[in-house]
């Protein structure tokens, strides 16, 4: 994690300083970042993985709840992303143009997809989106792959979302 740049967010959390991911300067294609004993990592700053063209693969912590606008933009070669359970919001851009992007694991917390989130991630065939996601801007998904669907729970935001917008909807239980 030495290539893991954090930074503090001046604020504690059951006894732990909340602390940010700053930036990325690392060249391994699997990224799994953990939280450091003394500290909780709160959020990924806007384009701290920007531009990155060694990541494949990315796995972050459960405790990250934001994901900064930008953050893996044109990370082209990145294939999937687990963002963790924690994660509430999804800011603008944060992995557009991520061209080979197949797969994302969103977190039973997602509340908000910012505009633009996904463009131009044209390999990027389904989405999960939790029941707990209630707000997705209508551009989130522009450029997606053309047998794109959103996979939700009947009668969801996710499936009401896929409907106005005229994107395949499969229903998918969450457990």
């Amino acid at each position: 994690m030495d290539d893991v740049i954090l930074k503090s967010a001046n604020e504690e959390t059951d006894g732990k300083l909340d602390v940010y991911i700053d930036s990325y300067k690392g060249t391994s294609p699997i990224v799994n970042i953990s939280n450091p004993d003394d500290s909780t990592i709160r959020f990924v700053e806007i384009k701290a993985f920007y531009e990155n063209e060694s990541i494949k693969e990315v796995t972050l912590p459960d405790t990250v709840t934001e994901i900064g606008s930008q953050c893996f933009a044109f990370c082209e070669n990145i294939e999937k992303v687990n963002l963790g359970k924690g994660i509430e919001e999804i800011h603008s851009n944060a992995f557009a143009g991520c061209v080979s992007l197949k797969q994302v694991i969103l977190g039973d917390k997602l509340k908000k997809i910012e505009e633009y989130a996904f463009s131009s991630s044209k390999s990027l065939e389904e989405i999960i989106i939790p029941p707990s996601c209630v707000e997705i801007a209508k551009n989130s998904f522009s450029g997606k792959a053309e047998n794109f669907k959103i996979k939700g729970e009947k009668g969801s935001y996710a499936e009401e979302f896929a409907k106005a917008n005229e994107y395949t909807f499969e229903e998918y239980e969450f457990n």
